[in-house]
């Protein structure tokens, strides 16, 4: 299966656009705050400005109008001077006149006010000690004070004015925009935990229910609330309807495939069967019919030759029988030397009758198996093998040891196995030879398959004709103690 590629969780990403937005909204406070600023610089230059002139009005018109009291010429001077307030001053004695028209309480302010006494005192000293306007100012919590004088004649007038610049208002308006900032980027932190929260805990949801269960009984997910995913989840529904209709279909044309299989089979071997059958039967009526009308001798020859294919049927009849009768194997610990031994001293004589060297290599040591279902299988690849080796060749048995299997070969000098059989030679009725029933491969693979084994034949590449067939019994961990033999 493929791992899925790495990447950005779903999680990951909304947090990155939180981020995102928090650099947002960090840079519109700083604007805001700049901005503020910057109004506060204006608004602070224009009230300089304008108590600055208001300042010099005052000198002027004392200087033109020396008939008229200084409280009229303040008055005079102040009176379209928006929000500025001011009077004369006298260095030593005080405030000799004061005014403020455009005063909006119930009625005319004619006192000086008390809480900037002592600043109006000080910016006129200044005024008057270096002969120029001077212009100063206070920070208060809610309102800027700017305070301006001018000089008037010698060294002890001067006018001085006052105005205020009030903080709270686009204090107030900042600050309020600041905490609606601050507050949405909160809100949008708790709306995307909350999303990424609940679509993380859908998504785990699905993922379980998809790896708790077999496809076979998975079923149907329910709807998660989520509309993507509940798309996603329509989707895989569907695909698992007809997922269980498909392996329906599958398992059906299995089921047919298989029948259609065992009936091939069945076919083949009551062919086999048939014509294994038929032969014997053939030769019997042919010599029964003959002794009807013969002498007593050929009568004698007829029931011989009725008594061998008696005897050949009887042989396939318990070859069958050994074919469809599946007993399962005793394992017991075997000594194999001892074992090798009897497989030999068993076809040993019939090997000497036709000339054929029949050896076999194998240590000490004992190995776990059943022994009456290898021995069959054994003889049947001896067997096998001395039907197919001319005089003068040899069949070899070897033992080969491993840690966790035991392999037996049997191997021939005879003209190996044809390529026309080869793909079905453990097949039953396989074979090719004219007098041979085709079962002794495909009984010896039963008995090693009943072991959890394989039976094979060697591969012939690079082997010369002389060299015959190799087949190879692999048992799995069944060697003891012992040493391994190359053979």
């Amino acid at each position: 299966m493929q791992k899925p590629r790495p990447g950005w969780s779903l999680r990951t990403r909304l947090f990155g656009l939180w981020v995102l937005a928090l650099l947002a909204t960090s840079g519109v406070g700083v604007l805001l705050v700049e901005l503020y600023a910057q109004s506060m610089a204006a608004r602070l230059a224009q009230a300089e400005t304008e108590v600055r002139r208001a300042c010099e009005a005052i000198r002027d018109r004392y200087a033109l109008s020396s008939e008229v009291s200084d409280a009229k010429i303040v008055a005079e001077a102040l009176a379209h001077a928006e929000g500025v307030e001011g009077g004369i001053w006298q260095q030593g004695i005080g405030s000799r006149a004061y005014a403020y028209p455009t005063y909006q309480g119930t009625g005319p302010k004619t006192d000086v006010p008390e809480a900037e006494m002592r600043s109006i005192a000080t910016v006129n000293k200044r005024a008057l000690e270096v002969q120029q306007p001077v212009v100063d100012r206070r920070v208060a919590k809610r309102e800027i004070l700017l305070f301006a004088a001018c000089p008037i004649a010698g060294r002890t007038l001067s006018a001085w004015t006052l105005t205020r610049v009030q903080r709270a208002p686009a204090l107030e308006r900042l600050r309020l925009a600041l905490g609606l900032l601050l507050g949405l980027l909160l809100l949008m932190a708790a709306w995307l935990a909350w999303f990424a929260i609940g679509f993380t805990r859908r998504v785990k949801a699905l993922e379980v229910a998809l790896s708790s269960q077999d496809l076979d009984t998975l079923p149907s997910l329910p709807p998660t609330g989520e509309a993507e995913l509940d798309r996603i989840v329509a989707a895989l529904n569907e695909a698992l309807a007809r997922l269980r209709t498909a392996r329906a279909r599958a398992e059906q044309l299995a089921k047919q495939a298989a029948m259609a299989e065992r009936m091939a089979a069945v076919g083949r071997v009551a062919a086999g069967v048939a014509h294994e059958i038929r032969n014997p039967l053939g030769a019997m009526r042919l010599k029964a019919e003959g002794a009807l009308e013969a002498n007593p001798a050929r009568q004698h020859a007829a029931l011989k030759v009725v008594l061998e294919q008696i005897d050949r049927l009887d042989r396939l009849v318990g070859e069958l029988l050994a074919m469809t009768q599946s007993s399962q194997p005793s394992p017991k610990p075997v000594h194999l030397a001892r074992f090798v031994e009897e497989v030999l001293t068993a076809h040993r004589e019939r090997a000497a009758a036709q000339g054929i060297h029949l050896t076999g290599e194998v240590t000490g040591g004992s190995a776990l198996f059943d022994p009456h279902m290898i021995r069959r299988a054994l003889d049947n690849l001896v067997l096998n093998a001395l039907q197919h080796t001319p005089s003068g060749g040899s069949v070899r048995i070897c033992v080969e040891r491993f840690p966790e299997k035991l392999r037996f070969m049997v191997t021939d000098t005879g003209p190996g196995v044809a390529e026309s059989v080869r793909q079905n030679l453990f097949e039953p009725f396989v074979t090719s030879r004219p007098d041979g029933t085709g079962l002794g491969l495909a009984i010896a693979r039963e008995m090693v398959s009943a072991h959890g084994g394989t039976l094979s034949l060697a591969p012939s590449e690079g082997k010369t004709p002389a060299e015959g067939a190799t087949f190879v019994i692999e048992l799995p961990e069944s060697a003891r103690d012992g040493q391994d033999l190359n053979c």
